[in-house]
């Protein structure tokens, strides 16, 4: 939409990892070189990590670009598989095998470790890579570790890298994991970008993209930038794109603090409302980050979720205190009135108990003075 407008040749902040755009700021950089060296000295297992959209997939997008011809690569970008679903898809890569071959574990294996042997002699080193490693069972993964008993007396036959999130090195770290572990020879994790690096991250896009100078970032529309993403290179393209977008809207080239902020906006508003949850009658809304607000996808509402929240969690501690006492004083009401009741019965059933005694034992006075009865039965007798 933009591009004639600004002079480029094609977006400059394009979602795609396209190596020709890589940035290599330090910690790219360092982790470029540490791929390279590991498959050059045949070092086994590697481990690449970074966050979501730091720019793990560029830069294996960048290591295949430059490698030799002569390197055989198999690359999985879903390897959320059982081990036979991964290995024969690994070997289809590799045309070892037909994608619906039926042949059994043991003779894939075998076929395998004969490719492997043949390419050794041909000088043609075997790397797989497994892109999104933290999503892979763990039994698979033991199974993956077997693959590096695949070896000579001098060297490793194949080589795998496993690039995924941060919780991949927690993984990893399991005691089941433990000699998965201690094979992998080279780790390394990318940060995110320092704001000096994103300055120098968006020239060199522009540079990319042929804006020859004609566009300019203002340091204020950085740090609104730097602010939004972190660092993270995915969403500096995300905010960015939309900070030309607004300034071709404004036509304008210089693009000044107020232009991003006011791009970014839009972007965090957007968000907010796709990380609304509906359900039912009542909304219920959780605060994400940017990027994870993006990714959930949820139905837009129509209520802030500031307000929500502050409705839900507002402290209503006097209202339940009163509710507490009220319901106390009716209880102890009740019990005093059930208690009395029943102590008044009590003492009218023991009052009557008492009457019907009295009323069948005899005279205490009459047994004590019996002479005088009988006397006065003989006098009247007379």
């Amino acid at each position: 939409m933009y591009t004639q407008f600004y002079g480029f040749k094609e977006y400059p902040f394009k979602l795609t990892p396209d190596p020709d755009f890589l940035y290599l700021s330090p910690v790219h950089k360092k982790a470029l070189l540490y791929l390279t060296y590991g498959l050059e000295t045949k070092k086994g297992f590697i481990q690449l990590t970074g966050e979501v959209g730091s720019g793990k997939t560029t830069i294996i997008r960048s290591l295949l670009k430059n490698l030799h011809k002569e390197v055989k690569t198999a690359y999985i970008v879903n390897p959320k598989l059982t081990f036979d679903e991964l290995f024969r898809t690994i070997l289809s890569q590799f045309s070892i095998i037909a994608s619906d071959s039926a042949e059994s574990k043991d003779r894939l294996l075998d076929k395998f470790y004969q490719y492997l042997i043949g390419q050794a002699k041909n000088e043609c080193p075997v790397v797989i890579i497994l892109d999104e490693a933290q999503d892979i069972e763990p039994s698979v993964l033991e199974e993956i570790r077997l693959l590096s008993n695949l070896e000579t007396d001098k060297e490793k036959l194949v080589q795998i890298i496993f690039v995924g999130q941060p919780e991949l090195r927690h993984i990893f770290s399991r005691p089941e994991l433990r000699q998965l572990k201690q094979r992998i020879s080279l780790a390394v994790h990318i940060e995110p970008l320092t704001r000096t690096e994103i300055e120098r991250y968006i020239n060199h896009r522009l540079t990319v993209a042929s804006a020859n100078g004609s566009v300019v970032f203002e340091k204020r529309a950085c740090d609104e930038i730097y602010q939004y993403s972190k660092g993270i290179p995915r969403l500096i393209n995300i905010a960015c794109d939309a900070t030309l977008l607004a300034g071709y809207v404004k036509e304008k080239k210089v693009l000044d603090g107020a232009t991003a902020k006011e791009a970014i906006l839009e972007l965090t508003t957007n968000d907010e409302k796709q990380a609304t949850v509906h359900t039912g009658s009542q909304d219920v809304t959780a605060c994400f980050s940017p990027e994870e607000a993006v990714r959930l996808r949820r139905i837009p509402s129509t209520k802030p979720a500031t307000s929500i929240i502050s409705k839900i969690c507002k402290p209503r501690w006097k209202v339940a205190l009163a509710i507490s006492l009220l319901f106390a004083s009716i209880a102890a009401g009740v019990t005093l009135t059930f208690w009395g009741q029943l102590t008044h019965q009590k003492l009218d059933h023991k009052t009557s108990v008492i009457k019907e005694v009295q009323s069948v034992m005899p005279d205490p006075k009459s047994e004590a003075n019996p002479e005088s009865s009988s006397g006065s039965e003989k006098k009247d007798g007379a």
